[in-house]
Protein backbone atom coordinates (compact mmCIF):
# COMPACT_ATOMS: atom_id res chain seq x y z
CA UNK A 1 0.00 0.00 0.00
CA UNK A 2 2.58 2.60 1.00
CA UNK A 3 4.66 1.49 -1.75
CA UNK A 4 1.44 1.79 -4.17
CA UNK A 5 1.32 5.44 -2.87
CA UNK A 6 4.99 6.46 -3.31
CA UNK A 7 5.03 5.05 -7.05
CA UNK A 8 1.65 7.25 -7.55
CA UNK A 9 3.92 9.95 -5.87
CA UNK A 10 7.37 9.71 -7.82
CA UNK A 11 6.13 7.91 -10.66
CA UNK A 12 10.35 7.21 -11.69
CA UNK A 13 11.37 10.20 -10.44
CA UNK A 14 14.76 10.81 -8.81
CA UNK A 15 14.77 11.47 -5.12
CA UNK A 16 17.29 12.94 -2.68
CA UNK A 17 18.37 11.17 0.57
CA UNK A 18 19.28 12.37 3.48
CA UNK A 19 20.74 9.89 5.81
CA UNK A 20 20.08 10.54 9.46
CA UNK A 21 21.63 7.51 11.01
CA UNK A 22 21.63 3.99 10.36
CA UNK A 23 19.36 1.72 13.01
CA UNK A 24 20.60 -0.94 15.38
CA UNK A 25 20.58 -3.67 12.60
CA UNK A 26 22.20 -1.10 9.64
CA UNK A 27 19.52 -0.21 7.83
CA UNK A 28 19.41 3.38 6.83
CA UNK A 29 16.73 5.73 8.75
CA UNK A 30 16.71 8.67 6.09
CA UNK A 31 14.37 11.80 4.61
CA UNK A 32 13.31 11.21 1.25
CA UNK A 33 12.75 14.08 -0.22
CA UNK A 34 10.91 14.44 -3.96
CA UNK A 35 11.44 16.13 -6.58
CA UNK A 36 8.74 18.90 -5.17
CA UNK A 37 10.85 19.77 -2.13
CA UNK A 38 8.58 17.76 -0.15
CA UNK A 39 9.43 14.90 2.46
CA UNK A 40 7.43 11.00 1.18
CA UNK A 41 7.30 10.77 4.56
CA UNK A 42 4.74 13.56 4.97
CA UNK A 43 2.90 11.78 2.21
CA UNK A 44 3.00 9.06 3.62
CA UNK A 45 1.88 10.00 6.70
CA UNK A 46 -1.03 12.00 5.62
CA UNK A 47 -2.11 8.87 3.56
CA UNK A 48 -2.50 6.50 6.72
CA UNK A 49 0.30 4.43 5.27
CA UNK A 50 3.34 5.47 8.15
CA UNK A 51 4.07 5.52 11.24
CA UNK A 52 6.59 8.11 12.93
CA UNK A 53 9.07 5.99 14.73
CA UNK A 54 9.91 8.32 17.89
CA UNK A 55 13.19 5.98 18.70
CA UNK A 56 14.88 7.85 15.73
CA UNK A 57 12.79 10.92 14.82
CA UNK A 58 14.37 13.32 16.37
CA UNK A 59 14.41 16.22 14.15
CA UNK A 60 12.52 19.31 14.65
CA UNK A 61 9.93 17.98 11.83
CA UNK A 62 8.95 14.98 14.46
CA UNK A 63 6.28 16.95 15.80
CA UNK A 64 4.97 18.12 12.37
CA UNK A 65 5.23 14.21 11.13
CA UNK A 66 3.34 13.20 14.92
CA UNK A 67 0.75 15.43 14.05
CA UNK A 68 -0.15 14.41 10.24
CA UNK A 69 -0.39 11.01 11.74
CA UNK A 70 -2.50 11.42 14.15
CA UNK A 71 -4.54 13.15 11.82
CA UNK A 72 -4.77 10.31 10.07
CA UNK A 73 -5.33 8.30 12.92
CA UNK A 74 -8.01 10.23 13.65
CA UNK A 75 -9.78 10.09 10.41
CA UNK A 76 -9.35 6.40 9.89
CA UNK A 77 -6.92 6.48 6.43
CA UNK A 78 -4.76 3.50 5.62
CA UNK A 79 -3.74 1.82 8.06
CA UNK A 80 -5.32 3.13 10.63
CA UNK A 81 -9.43 1.70 9.17
CA UNK A 82 -7.65 -1.36 11.19
CA UNK A 83 -9.02 -1.66 14.80
CA UNK A 84 -5.55 -3.22 15.64
CA UNK A 85 -3.07 -1.51 13.45
CA UNK A 86 0.39 -3.55 13.83
CA UNK A 87 3.49 -1.30 14.41
CA UNK A 88 6.36 -2.21 11.57
CA UNK A 89 8.91 -2.86 14.66
CA UNK A 90 6.43 -5.04 16.33
CA UNK A 91 5.78 -6.68 12.98
CA UNK A 92 9.03 -7.69 12.55
CA UNK A 93 9.31 -8.90 16.33
CA UNK A 94 6.54 -11.02 15.99
CA UNK A 95 7.72 -12.53 12.62
CA UNK A 96 11.17 -13.61 14.21
CA UNK A 97 9.03 -15.02 17.23
CA UNK A 98 6.95 -16.83 14.80
CA UNK A 99 3.66 -15.37 16.74
CA UNK A 100 2.55 -13.51 13.73
CA UNK A 101 -1.08 -14.44 12.95
CA UNK A 102 -2.69 -14.68 9.44
CA UNK A 103 0.53 -14.35 7.57
CA UNK A 104 1.64 -18.10 7.67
Amino acid sequence: MAAAIATRFLDGESVKIIQIQKDRNGRIVAIVIMPDGLPLQEILLLHGMAWVDNRYCKSQKCEAWRALEAAARISGRGIWKSPKPTAPWDWRRQRRRGTLKGYE
